[in-house]
């Protein structure tokens, strides 16, 4: 059982989760998916926060959808002796890889699982004041520029949508 439980799509987000909550003493555990793995929160550890790398960064949006509503399945089940657990969806500070589908798919398993009336919250936030990532908006700016019109997205296999309104209407988050 955890009191959080965060769901990364890649190593780097679910380590810097977890190295933060270290700060504050919390007791942290970094779990590895593998891609093939389907029962990859086997070994659940009894600590504060679980940070679970999802490794869905570079997946199609089908299997990224896939793999994150069984992970919210999975964090559920283990967490169900504590009903008020948070499940923490971290994603790219400069929204690299399936954020809308993960987001989508978040919400869509949650209240597949909780009754009407189960609160469920979504706060988006990519912006990294320290190293020049903010949002003005709903757009998110590098240095004060449009990501698409930065640097950043350059080696990116996909265009960069920095309109965050935009780039969550792609996608049924209801």
């Amino acid at each position: 059982m955890a009191r959080m439980v965060v769901i990364a799509d890649d190593l780097t987000g679910a380590a810097d989760c977890a190295a933060s909550a270290t700060t504050f003493g919390c007791e942290t555990v970094v779990l590895l998916h593998s891609l093939g793995d389907q029962n990859c929160l086997a070994g659940w550890p009894d600590c504060d926060i679980v940070s679970v790398d999802a490794n869905s960064r570079c997946l199609s949006d089908v299997r990224a959808s896939e793999l994150i509503t069984r992970l919210v399945h999975e964090c559920d089940s283990h967490n169900a002796s504590c009903p008020g657990y948070i499940l923490f969806k971290k994603i790219d500070s400069t929204l690299r890889g399936n954020v809308a589908i993960e987001t989508a798919a978040l919400l869509h398993a949650r209240r597949s699982v909780h009754s009407a009336g189960a609160k469920l919250a979504l706060l988006m936030a990519p912006a990294l004041p320290a190293q020049g990532r903010t949002m003005i908006g709903g757009r998110l700016l590098v240095h004060g520029t449009p990501l698409e019109e930065t640097d950043i997205w350059q080696t990116e296999a996909g265009a960069a949508q920095s309109n965050v309104p935009a780039l969550l209407s792609t996608v049924n988050l209801s």
